[in-house]
């Protein structure tokens, strides 16, 4: 049986052809996708491609798009971003960082409002870093609440943030 796959059914391409279309980097003309002057541009620029890149996706794409729930937890960008500088430093899990942002934690399998808070979190901040190369994760099982993320070298290049005094450097042996 021959299966024809459909955006939804491979995020990562749905979020790039998304990102190419809000950033005007390309436009369907006649059922083909054509590439704009402002990609070719960009594509000399690696740097300013990625800030760009960086920039609309993170802050201006509608992650929403790729989430299960409508809910939205309370917060933003500035404080979310130096929240996970400093606790992504010792390396962050979910849970902790639920716990860390709104006092949650997780009282059963059912726990509603823990999961919202999760599942948000997932979508819209620790899934996006990590697809944009900010964060990396590891994982001992499949499950999502098992993974730890840290920051990447590219954390430091790209974001300068009100808590870089305070995070405290990892022992390393």
């Amino acid at each position: 049986m021959n299966k024809v796959l459909h955006e939804w059914d491979v995020a990562p391409a749905m979020v790039v052809h998304d990102l190419m279309i809000v950033m005007k980097l390309g436009r369907h003309v006649k059922g083909k996708f054509q590439v704009s002057k402002k990609a070719r541009a960009l594509a000399s620029n690696r740097g300013a491609f990625f800030a760009d890149l960086a920039e609309t996706y993170l802050f201006r794409y509608n992650h929403a798009r790729t989430a299960r729930s409508e809910f939205t937890a309370p917060g933003n960008w500035d404080i979310f971003l130096n929240i996970i500088n400093v606790e992504a430093e010792q390396g962050l899990t979910e849970p902790h960082l639920v716990k860390t942002l709104y006092g949650l934690e997780k009282h059963g399998v059912y726990d509603r409002e823990y999961y919202d808070h999760a599942g948000f979190l997932f979508t819209h901040l620790l899934r996006p870093l990590s697809w944009i190369g900010l964060l990396a994760e590891t994982s001992g099982s499949d499950r999502r609440s098992d993974k730890t993320y840290w920051k990447t070298p590219l954390w430091h290049a790209c974001l300068t943030l009100s808590t870089n005094e305070l995070v405290a450097s990892p022992s390393r042996h």
